[in-house]
């Protein structure tokens, strides 16, 4: 894993957000070798291999439609035009 970090991340190596990096992956390291060793995997606990992620076309054209966003004047709710 070391290898990968120093291949992936040669260009940030002498650097504080390197440092940081390698810091949060040790950490992260060391919690699943403590999952592993009180018996938490993968498979006994699906929530560590399963997750839900929710997109919609308005998150992918956020910028554009939100230049068409209004207020109405009457009732004050907004409005996607």
């Amino acid at each position: 894993l070391e290898n990968v970090h120093q291949w992936m991340l040669g260009f940030v190596k002498d650097s504080p957000p390197g440092a940081r990096y390698r810091k949060i992956a040790a950490r992260i390291s060391e919690t699943m070798d403590f999952m592993k060793a009180i018996g938490i995997t993968s498979e006994n606990q699906p929530a560590l291999r399963e997750n839900d992620f929710f997109t919609s076309h308005e998150a992918l054209l956020l910028v554009y439609e939100e230049a068409l966003t209004r207020v109405d004047s009457t009732s004050g709710d907004w409005y996607a035009t």
